[in-house]
């Protein structure tokens, strides 16, 4: 008994046998491919993050004609510079409604 109970405890200590190298994961990165970024657009600091939405707040307290064309040289996606685009130019649109309402309300003369 005390033989198995020394050969169990050799056998634990035994290192066990290496992986093959494709099932090793300290192996991986050797064979991993990587993506060409190439292509990929690089965009400045004032173009991403929080220093874009700050540019793009000024703006649009400004003048929101001027942010909305901002919008379009950040690096947002599609849908954020669409939403934005469109809250620009809503007071815009309002402005330019209520103008034209006031000239185009018939008048009665006596």
């Amino acid at each position: 008994m005390a033989r198995e109970k020394r050969e169990r405890e050799a056998a634990a200590l035994a290192a066990p046998p290496p992986l093959p190298p494709e099932a090793d994961w300290r192996l991986a990165g050797e064979r991993m491919q990587y993506s060409d970024y190439s292509h990929n657009v690089h965009y400045a600091s004032w173009q991403v993050g929080t220093t874009s939405i700050l540019i793009y707040i000024l703006l649009l307290w400004l003048c929101g004609p001027i942010s909305a064309i901002f919008v379009w040289f950040t690096g947002w996606s599609l849908t954020s510079k669409i939403i934005t685009t469109f809250i620009s130019l809503i007071g815009l649109i309002i402005v330019l409604f209520l103008v034209f309402a006031v000239h185009v309300v018939p008048t009665t003369s006596g």
